[in-house]
């Protein structure tokens, strides 16, 4: 008898809430069952009170059917890690898309560069609306004009978040250190796109050194929302890599 198929639990990035995912969740719907969710404090979990990364991955272990498939875009590939070391046996897999288990850049580690980030979080505190603007720009709208119309309603929608949910998630990218959590064994695959500028696909070999049964994959001319610009690309790697999941485990 064949397998059922997973559940594949969308989890949202920073300054974001479930409905980014758009088309891209219809496809995946049409194969698998999808549930996108909203992490404390945004869309329909504003009033969950939260602080840790604990806290958004107990949230979402509370709401989500079991086991499942995590699929984290960026702040929510943290999300969906420490949910696979949290809850390994409610995890049939790992799915991140340009996510970094330390966002931050240090000096054994490619990511952010720290002077970068502290200005950006500084404009976030004097000036949000500015800095949401540039975080956006960030993500790729010159690069890709279909791009334009998702990132602008969802920098509306961001703009009328409570700062101290914006503050609380900057302060988490730049203070997890996820690579010091145990390694966990569960199948993952990591996706980036090779023009991101918030990840960089350097990263790529050194999560193959932290996680040796990681499968990585890049997508040319994706920025950091290749799911959004690369939708088909995106799909193709996800479901080879479900379904040697499936084959395997």
């Amino acid at each position: 008898m064949s397998k059922a198929k997973p559940t594949l639990v969308l989890i949202h990035g920073f300054a974001a809430n479930q409905t980014v995912w758009g088309d891209f969740a219809f496809q995946l719907a049409q194969h698998y069952p999808v549930m996108t969710i909203d992490l404390p404090g945004y869309g329909t979990a504003q009033a969950v009170p939260a602080q840790t990364l604990h806290d958004l991955a107990s949230h979402v272990l509370s709401i989500c059917p079991k086991p499942a498939i995590w699929v984290g875009w960026s702040l929510g590939g943290q999300v969906a890690r420490y949910l696979a070391a949290l809850a390994p046996k409610q995890t049939q897999g790992l799915i991140t898309l340009c996510s970094n288990p330390k966002f931050v850049a240090s000096l054994d580690w490619p990511g952010i560069a720290p002077e970068a980030f502290q200005q950006l979080y500084a404009l976030f505190k004097s000036q949000p609306k500015k800095a949401l603007t540039r975080f956006f720009s960030l993500q790729g709208i010159e690069h890709h004009l279909s791009l334009r119309k998702p990132l602008l309603l969802l920098k509306k929608q961001a703009e009328q978040l409570k700062p101290e949910v914006l503050l609380r998630d900057l302060t988490l990218l730049q203070e997890t250190d996820l690579r010091k959590t145990e390694a966990s064994m569960l199948p993952e695959l990591n996706i980036f796109g090779n023009q991101d500028r918030l990840v960089p696909i350097a990263v790529a070999p050194y999560l193959k050194d932290l996680y040796p049964q990681a499968q990585n994959a890049t997508i040319c001319g994706a920025t950091h929302v290749p799911f959004l610009s690369h939708v088909s690309e995106c799909l193709t790697h996800m479901d080879t890599f479900i379904h040697d999941t499936l084959t395997r485990h």
